[in-house]
């Protein structure tokens, strides 16, 4: 019974309960009452639910149209949640929820000072939320409890740069320590990346991202 709506159940379901139990003493093979019982539950239950769900639906209709105000509101109300909630989970999925392109994304971790509400880098006082690259490199250089680490800056800067005698052009770029490849576990698509050695040789090397290319 409880697999019928709750308005059709107060309406019939003591009576259907009756003629259940009548059938059930008087049947010679009691089998055949509860397939009979179960053949009426798949056949009857869901038009009974679509009939309170087409009801429902009718009543709805009726009150938003003669409340057309009322009506406008509440579905702006419902666009507007809908949408935010939507915008939220995409942010939070694209965040937090996907996985990296890296290697083992769920060991990465990020060094910082998660009380800091500034920067300051280069200050000798206060809390600072980044560290100087001198910093970096003597955890680097002590720290044991990593398989490895590597430094990229904060922000983007703008450089001006051509290409093979080309008009010059403006791209946006960020300095990175020599293992950050390595670290995370990318690999080029073309050509190779740098390496720690190429950052000891004093040399400039620069990686190019697949949309510049």
């Amino acid at each position: 019974m409880l697999l019928y709506p709750a308005a059709f159940r107060e309406e019939y379901g003591e009576e259907m309960a009756f003629v259940f139990r009548e059938q059930l003493q008087d049947a010679r093979r009691k089998h055949v009452v509860w397939l009979r019982v179960a053949r009426d539950l798949l056949t009857i239950a869901p038009k009974e639910h679509f009939n309170v769900i087409a009801q429902d639906v009718k009543y709805a209709l009726r009150k938003m149209a003669a409340s057309p105000g009322f009506t406008s509101v509440a579905i702006l109300s419902l666009a507007f949640g809908i949408g935010a909630n939507t915008a939220i989970f995409s942010l939070w999925n694209r965040v937090l929820n996907s996985a990296l392109p890296v290697r083992a994304p769920e060991e990465l971790v990020t060094l910082s000072d998660p009380n800091s509400s500034g920067v300051g880098i280069g200050s000798t006082t206060g809390a600072r939320g980044l560290l100087t690259y001198a910093e970096f490199e003597q955890l680097r250089d002590h720290a044991e409890v990593f398989s490895g680490m590597l430094a990229s800056q904060s922000s983007l800067d703008r450089y001006q740069i051509r290409i093979d005698g080309h008009q010059w052009e403006e791209a946006a770029g960020r300095l990175v320590s020599g293992e950050y490849f390595q670290v995370l576990g990318v690999s080029p698509a073309i050509g190779r990346v740098f390496t720690a050695a190429d950052e000891r040789s004093g040399s400039p090397f620069a990686v190019i991202s697949h949309n510049y290319w």
